[in-house]
């Protein structure tokens, strides 16, 4: 892998760059100055040398890519320029040795299991059938509203054995069917293969306490050391074009890319944000030339016998243990003494240590305060206001949403998902109301050159937050979240960290400014390496450590709890979800 430069824009073509070196900075000075190896596991690339088996191999919807030839030279034409033996999408031989990575920026679950071995018997996985659930009870006559239910979980393998370790992503939500009401509990890991589950008491009545294990310690493994070892689970293409001349080259967010002796720096283009392509082979074509960047293709991974159990095991919803509750006593009719939400200090929002809300009758209720903001109310709110939703088609849903909620034409942009990427607005003139809907940048499905445009640019989430100016009322909400899913949780990280210089100023300079982190949901998938929720409690996490400094000054939006409360499995969450997502939104925002 030795070798590569990284190109940056300096007035002068990608191949007049090739001729003055001096002016080209080398792979390893991007990086931080002494970075910390990570050892590569055998399980990839020892065990796992069964060509007949690999991630993507006859998975419904992938295309055939490259059947007949493999080529990259400076003549081939489209898509045909991806066709080397190399390409991490069409060889699972094809990996790196990733020392980008310090290990002081792993979160505590990675430092963990980074010496974690290899899968391959399914029955040493944790085994619904052989594993025990029961409820403590802890004082005569059971539960009473106003206590914790404590629940022990004790995991077994198919064999019968204790499998003496933690680390499993444990889930549980409680349900009152009669009454219609569900709660979230919280997890304790003891990291030897018993879990104590708490849940609140807030009514009476009979429970059923619904334990899930979406995903086992092994596959949480297995995804990160897959994105540590291969930039990413997904990779992406840039297409450039200058007359009829057309070509195709890989793309990641690391320039490690093989077989490009020269990589163009596509940080500007994607709003300053890293982001990096193959330099097209032509000499005709140079990176200015680039009109799209996005989609390609999963990478071509060899598994063994035990992760392809586990890249069959289907649905991440599923259900491990279940059991009842009979819980006694009157229950607490006091809410209304809460605070509202406008009034709940910022600082609270974040605090995710207990359960955050509930859901009655479809209908969602924080636990710290109250929102008391009827339909009319939000509607009042919005006069004089800009809405800026930042994100993907979750925040994409919202838009629409509100747009027909509140009757704003569309000014910029569909109506609906087509091209649902691309910038949408609407305007509503009778109360001074606009809101509008940015993607963040790549990962993104995909990105274009505007037609007016002289350079290619994606507007970063940071460089929206610089938009913003001294006066006027904004609220604006920041998301990341699914579309990093198939690549390391250090990506969001240095996004953030590049949010957070914006954030910090705009929040300085205008003083109407809102801001609100839409954090994670739950939602379910039926393949491994698809956009799924398995990073949803690391990419908690990592906002929770990059955005310390803005905890009184900006509002949490905390959706994993209120996905649970709900049972969500869609990744575009459905009502009545979806009005009470933004309901707790403007409970914060609005007074």
């Amino acid at each position: 892998m030795a070798g590569f430069y990284v190109l940056y824009y300096l007035n002068i073509d990608n191949r007049d760059v090739l001729n003055i070196l001096n002016n080209v900075q080398i792979l390893s000075s991007i990086w931080p100055e002494t970075p910390v190896s990570i050892p590569l596991q055998d399980f990839i690339f020892k065990a796992e040398i069964n060509q007949s088996i690999s991630l993507t191999k006859g998975c419904t919807g992938c295309p055939i890519i490259c059947p007949n030839s493999f080529k990259n030279k400076s003549g081939c034409r489209g898509d045909d320029c991806l066709c080397f033996k190399s390409n991490p999408v069409l060889n699972f031989h094809t990996w790196f040795n990733n020392t980008i990575i310090s290990k002081e920026e792993l979160l505590p679950f990675e430092m963990m299991t980074l010496k974690d071995k290899s899968v391959k018997d399914p029955l040493r996985l944790p085994n619904k059938e052989r594993s025990y659930a029961k409820v403590m009870i802890l004082t005569e006559g059971g539960y009473k509203v106003g206590e914790d239910i404590l629940v022990k979980l004790e995991v077994y393998n198919g064999y019968g054995d204790s499998v003496k370790r933690g680390g499993d992503d444990v889930r549980v939500r409680m349900v009152e069917i009669n009454k219609q009401l569900t709660i979230a509990g919280r997890v304790k890991d003891y990291n030897n293969g018993t879990y104590i589950i708490t849940i609140p008491t807030l009514w009476n009545g009979t429970n059923n306490v619904i334990i899930y294990m979406p995903y086992f310690r092994e596959e949480r493994v297995t995804y990160l050391t897959w994105t540590r070892q291969f930039n990413a689970l997904f990779y992406y293409k840039a297409k450039f074009r200058k007359g009829s001349e057309v070509q195709v080259t890989l793309c990641s967010s690391r320039p490690n890319l093989p077989e490009y002796d020269v990589i163009c720096n596509m940080t500007y283009e994607n709003g300053d944000d890293k982001w990096y392509c193959g330099a097209p082979p032509s000499r005709n074509l140079s990176c200015r030339d680039v009109i799209s960047i996005g989609d390609y293709h999963f990478i071509d991974v060899a598994i063994a016998n035990g992760q392809q159990y586990l890249r069959r095991r289907g649905n991440t919803f599923r259900l491990f243990k279940e059991l009842k509750v009979e819980v006694k006593g009157e229950e607490d009719t006091r809410r209304h003494l809460l605070p509202i939400c406008k009034r709940l200090s910022r600082s609270k929002t974040w605090d995710t240590s207990l359960p955050t809300g509930y859901a009655s009758k479809g209908k969602y209720f924080p636990m710290y305060c109250q929102i008391n903001k009827t339909d009319e109310d939000i509607k009042t709110c919005l006069i004089n206001t800009t809405v800026i939703f930042t994100g993907d088609s979750t925040t994409r849903h919202w838009f629409i949403r509100l747009r027909k909620f509140i009757e704003c034409k569309q000014t910029v942009g569909t109506s609906d998902f087509y091209r649902w990427t691309r910038d949408a607005e609407c305007e509503n003139q009778n109360i001074n109301l606009k809101i509008q809907w940015r993607p963040h940048n790549l990962p993104i499905t995909s990105v274009e050159k505007l037609s007016n445009e002289i350079r290619f640019r994606v507007k970063s989430i940071a460089l929206l937050l610089d938009d913003i100016p001294t006066e006027g009322k904004y609220i604006f909400v920041i998301h990341l979240f699914a579309h990093f899913s198939r690549h390391h949780y250090y990506v969001i990280r240095e996004r953030l960290r590049h949010i957070a210089v914006s954030l910090r100023h705009a929040l300085d300079r205008n003083e109407n400014l809102f801001v609100a982190v839409k954090g994670p949901h739950m939602y379910s998938t039926d393949w491994m390496p698809a956009v799924n929720d398995y990073t949803g409690p690391f990419v908690e996490r990592v906002l929770m450590n990059e955005l310390v400094e803005f905890r009184n000054r900006v509002a949490y939006l905390d959706f994993w709890d209120m996905s649970s409360a709900y049972g969500n499995v869609d990744i575009h969450p459905t009502e009545p979800m979806q009005w009470n997502m933004l309901r707790l939104l403007f409970g914060y925002a609005c007074p």
